[in-house]
């Protein structure tokens, strides 16, 4: 939760403490790595990002948000293939009908079928 707050108060230097810390008590936590990854993008360190997003994963194979959020921030790194199979995994495993539905329209625009 202290986290969160910092998170809103754009306090990211503490924010990335205190999920270092909470890394280090449960490193099995895959939550953990994928809200340390949130900071990183908003630092703009998108390779840090990728690398937490896969953490997450390997903790927690059906982690939605990270396959989602790690689809979009692959093509900012010029991975744009990664990025479609990260979107195809996270189609997969998502449990909201709708948003994948909107999802699915969103990327057939780029002329890819998920």
């Amino acid at each position: 939760m202290l986290g969160y707050a910092q998170y809103t108060l754009n306090h990211y230097e503490q924010v990335l403490a205190d999920f270092d810390q909470a890394i280090a008590i449960n490193p099995q936590n895959a939550d953990a790595y994928y809200q340390r990854s949130l900071v990183y993008s908003q630092l703009g360190q998108y390779e840090k990002v990728i690398t937490e997003y896969d953490k997450a994963i390997a903790i927690n194979p059906n982690h939605a948000k990270a396959y989602g959020i790690k689809g979009a921030t692959l093509p900012l790194l010029g991975h744009p293939q990664e990025a479609i199979e990260a979107f195809r995994q996270w189609v997969r495993i998502n449990d909201n009908p709708a948003l994948v539905g909107t999802v699915k329209k969103s990327i057939i625009k780029f002329g890819v079928t998920l």
